[in-house]
């Protein structure tokens, strides 16, 4: 949950808003949060 997207989904955030994963890999994010939302961007491109 990151700020204005609060509450959403991540596949749904990604979807609606695709700067928003360049944002947050170029961001003060944890390691992990970054390996967990590319893990999720893999599996919904794969969709």
């Amino acid at each position: 949950n990151f700020g204005k997207y609060k509450g959403m989904p991540v596949a749904e955030v990604l979807r609606r808003d695709p700067g928003y994963y360049s944002w947050i890999l170029q961001g003060d994010f944890t390691l992990n949060t970054k390996q967990m939302l590319t893990k999720i961007r893999i599996r919904e491109a794969g969709k």
